[in-house]
């Protein structure tokens, strides 16, 4: 059996990539292939980890850059008959996994620690993959689930339909959550939201995922975030919960959610205490939760203090 290893230049263009394709296809017998990430895009990814631990939202930017990359390469490299398959798998990796990555280290100036706590909650999208919610469902300690519904104008999380039917049929709470977008405009955005989660579905409130100003001057995302916020409010006849991280909140929210309930990510084993000294709800504690059941890491949080499931109920009216 050959073992092949490609890296540095060989992976560096399309080109360069279609004549590592020749020469893996033309070998005879099992080979095992190994490839390095693009050429440079190892330095990118660092680059993204510096400026997003120095709270600057460039990251974004060169993020996109990379995923343009890939994509330019599928083009050239891929079958046309596997395309779409291929920028499905690398959009789910770069807008979920690294993205999400990127955004716990902008909004808590740190990764995610991989200790042990408590399970109360779990947030879950389809990064997870397929969920076994029967197995889900015989945790002992798992009351409820916020699973991903959509982002932006038309971003559909596409296990959203399927988890929401089976977290239900094994018993557990179930809420939904939009990722906010704030260039985009507040009530295509709730289009968005509300063709998927449906007030009849709901056990909990609806929460909006607050991570990213989007390169928007301060006040200007405030305006933006807030417009949405009513639009949600009034769609719903209830406020939603509203996540973001804690250095995120301290930094651009400071006093201005007085009115919402929160959920503050902050990965630490030290509980969050914000600047403005407000009351916290729920503390998402680790982004690297484990949970039979569920492929990969899942988002864990818990109540703080007093507070108490039903707090966050959905109201039905």
């Amino acid at each position: 059996m050959k073992v092949l290893k490609f890296g540095g230049t060989s992976v560096g263009t399309a080109e360069s990539l279609t004549n590592v394709k020749q020469i893996v296809t033309a070998c005879k017998g099992q080979v095992i292939v190994v490839v390095s990430a693009l050429g440079g895009v190892t330095n990118q990814l660092i680059q993204m980890a510096d400026l997003a631990e120095a709270h600057s939202d460039e990251w974004e930017s060169i993020l996109e850059q990379v995923k343009a990359r890939h994509m330019s390469v599928i083009d050239a490299v891929v079958p046309e008959d596997r395309q779409a398959q291929c920028k499905t798998v690398i959009e789910g990796f770069i807008s979920e996994g690294l993205y999400s990555y990127y955004a716990m280290l902008y909004a808590n100036n740190q990764l995610p620690p991989a200790y042990k706590e408590q399970l109360r909650d779990a947030i879950v999208s389809h990064y997870q993959g397929n969920v076994f919610w029967e197995t889900v469902g015989d945790n002992s300690k798992m009351a409820y689930v916020y699973l991903k519904a959509t982002e932006g104008a038309t971003n559909v999380d596409s296990k959203y339909k399927q988890n929401i039917d089976l977290a239900h049929r094994y018993g557990l709470k179930v809420g939904s959550y939009h990722f906010y977008r704030a260039r985009i405009p507040q009530q295509t955005q709730l289009e968005n939201f509300m063709a998927q989660c449906r007030p009849g579905d709901q056990d909990l409130l609806p929460m909006i995922d607050v991570e990213t100003k989007s390169n928007l001057p301060t006040k200007e995302f405030c305006d933006s975030l807030f417009k949405f916020l009513h639009l949600v409010e009034k769609a719903y006849k209830q406020k939603p919960l509203v996540y973001t991280g804690a250095n995120f909140y301290d930094n651009y929210l400071l006093g201005k959610l007085n009115s919402y309930k929160i959920m503050i990510a902050q990965y630490t084993k030290r509980e969050p205490v914000l600047r403005d000294g407000r009351d916290i709800e729920m503390w998402q504690y680790t982004g690297m939760g484990r949970l039979n059941g569920v492929n990969g890491y899942v988002d864990k949080s818990r109540f703080m203090g007093k507070h108490k499931l039903r707090e966050i109920r959905f109201r039905h009216r």
